[in-house]
């Protein structure tokens, strides 16, 4: 009996610790904070405080850490509002879930003294796939749990990932920050719609298919836009149960190849709606959810995507204002810039300075030099090939790449380094193994000397040089893999001649749409 009594006691402090965190934690030190800043409001208040909370995208990527659109806005309004200094607390990383973010936040806010200011929220291509799955089917035991900060925080340390759905993350990043009296402002979501293809294989398995779309291609190169239009018709017809991203894409080219710009907008978006969840790019679902947050949260809203469809020819997001999928170059970073500075304007009354930014004007203020731009060339043209090599519609981005290597090549004539010549003849290599062209990998391993001065590019993964990961250098020799390289080569790579084969044996053919 008294061995009973102790499990249960001891169940009992247990549970009673656990509720005290949760009451400490979520209501206890947002009280605190409050009081607090009302006692000492003169010098708390010295400054406004801009945390951002998101991805890449918020991070910069690939002008960050120098350039990010919140920095962009601070400049904007010359670094003050109402006489106090802007300050930016940037919490976005590459490859961030939306999770991580709200953890990172909430540790600011609750350990360290908060700061009056506006929490800006740019976040949600890394949550795709987590989009709709909620908690609303849960029982109410499950739905209470998962609200918990201690399970919460306790499942995301041993998963990893988030156990949530994009728009519960959305929703605990609104509280937590009006929970310590911070405005806040979200933003939906932009994409490359028009210039990079759905990452979806599935319909272009079937040799059927395949037929299709080169057909389809024939008639547009014969200027027979009807009869290719009735061929991705004959496609959708043909697929119910296939994922019909690519074709939704190839008929927005068509239209837009007919003047239809509204449909041929409205398929683009139809593409990414029921893409993959490797996509890359944000759906209509996800900024409606962005869009009803701020309507119910009273938030303030930058509608970024209607902001890039005006600044884009007949409406349509591609290249103009992105350098990939889904993160903006740096004429898109401004306009995101603008949108979020004025509802920053808003909230404090206070209009920015500096409203006509230009690029030239953005890259001198914030030190952006030639190497910093050579680095943006190549950092674009390694992400499009890392990301279309799993595809077998390639073309597009090989094509952009090639683009991006013209730049960095003229970069480089500019302004010469061994560094440089080293990372063109890598983006020359990369472009040759997704492509498939065997006698040009050879070539530019060669050149590079990629299998003896430089071969540290397939195995070191703190290289300033060529500016890689460990990511990067697993997928490059996993790609070189899948070609016909002699078996000298493959054992050069460090990579194993079984699997050499393996991967050789199971490669699916990429289609080259004329």
């Amino acid at each position: 009996m008294r061995f009973i009594r102790a499990v249960l006691l001891l169940f009992f402090c247990l549970f009673a610790v656990l509720i005290g965190i949760e009451v400490f934690f979520c209501y206890f030190l947002p009280l605190f904070w409050k009081i607090n800043s009302k006692i000492h409001a003169g010098e708390m208040n010295k400054n406004i405080c801009i945390y951002t909370v998101g991805e890449s995208t918020a991070f910069g990527q690939p002008y960050g850490p120098k350039i990010s659109f919140p920095e962009i806005v601070k400049y904007m309004f010359n670094g003050k509002i109402n006489n106090k200094e802007i300050r930016i607390i940037n919490f976005a990383r590459r490859g961030s879930s939306f999770e991580e973010q709200y953890w990172k936040l909430f540790k600011e806010l609750s350990v360290k003294p908060k700061l009056t200011g506006v929490v800006f929220v740019y976040a949600g291509i890394n949550d795709i796939s987590t989009v709709g799955k909620g908690l609303d089917k849960a029982g109410f035991c499950f739905r209470t749990l998962y609200k918990s900060l201690v399970y919460s925080k306790f499942a995301f340390i041993k998963h990893k990932k988030s156990i949530y759905s994009y728009e519960y993350n959305l929703e605990r990043v609104i509280k937590l920050a009006q929970s310590y009296g911070l405005k806040i402002v979200i933003s939906n979501l932009i994409g490359n719609f028009t210039e990079f293809a759905p990452k979806n294989n599935q319909i272009f398995e079937s040799k059927d298919n395949r037929a299709l779309f080169n057909k389809a291609e024939e008639y547009v190169l014969k200027g027979d836009l009807d009869k290719a239009q009735n061929v991705y018709e004959q496609l959708i017809n043909l697929n119910h149960k296939t994922v019909l991203s690519p074709v939704y894409y190839f008929l927005g080219k068509i239209y837009e190849a007919k003047g239809d710009y509204a449909i041929a907008r409205n398929n683009y978006y139809l593409a990414a709606d029921t893409g993959s969840v490797r996509l890359q790019k944000p759906t209509s679902k996800q900024n409606e959810i962005i869009k009803m947050a701020g309507i119910e949260y009273k938030a303030g809203f930058v509608d970024a995507l209607s902001i890039f469809e005006e600044n884009s020819k007949n409406g349509l997001i591609g290249y103009n204002l992105c350098g990939d999928a889904h993160h903006p170059n740096l004429k898109g970073y401004i306009l995101l810039a603008k949108g979020f500075a004025r509802e920053l304007g808003d909230i404090y009354g206070n209009k920015p300075e500096r409203t006509d930014l230009s690029e030239k004007e953005v890259t001198e203020h914030f030190n952006f030099t030639d190497d910093d731009i050579f680095y943006v060339y190549t950092h674009n043209l390694k992400w499009l090939l890392a990301e279309t090599s799993g595809d077998i519609y390639r073309k597009e981005s090989i094509e952009r790449a090639r683009y991006y290597l013209e730049q960095a090549i003229k970069n480089y004539e500019l302004n010469p380094s061994g560094e440089k010549k080293t990372d063109i003849e890598l983006s020359r290599l990369m472009i040759a193994a997704v492509s498939r062209d065997l006698k040009g990998v050879i070539y530019w391993l060669e050149k590079g000397e990629f299998l003896t001065k430089n071969r540290t590019v397939f195995f070191t993964t703190n290289n300033n040089m060529i500016q890689t990961n460990n990511w990067f250098t697993s997928w490059l020799r996993y790609t070189l893999c899948e070609l016909d390289l002699p078996d000298a080569i493959i054992k050069e790579l460090g990579a194993d001649l079984k699997e050499h084969e393996r991967l050789k044996n199971n490669r699916l053919d990429y289609v080259i749409v004329k």
